[in-house]
């Protein structure tokens, strides 16, 4: 298992590298301040391991994963239930339904 998950530390920061010389080659800045990295798997992979131990180093910046990341107005988790999602959706209905009953 170790081997493994530090083969895909090898991996996700191979691809932040390339993604950084492709935005780097297009004349574009790579902002480690905003950049969100989640990594996803199944519940029951990887339960060993926690995303807070993994520190991702792309050319001497540091970019640690998140548990929940939103994208084009979906949260998405590490877990993909949809759950952080689901859960804002239901606040964001209520209050509007609190909102229309004051009319």
């Amino acid at each position: 298992l170790s081997q493994s998950i530090s083969h895909i530390e090898e991996r996700i920061v191979s691809c932040l590298t390339e993604i950084k010389n492709w935005m780097t080659t297009n004349k574009l800045k790579l902002n480690p301040d905003k950049t969100e990295v989640l990594i996803a798997s199944s519940i029951n992979r990887f339960t060993s391991w926690s995303n807070n131990s993994l520190s991702l180093i792309s050319d001497g910046e540091n970019i640690s994963p998140m548990e929940i990341v939103k994208s084009l107005g979906v949260r998405f988790d590490k877990d993909l239930s949809f759950e952080d999602h689901i859960n804002s959706v239901v606040k964001a209905c209520y209050i509007q339904l609190r909102n229309l009953q004051a009319i």
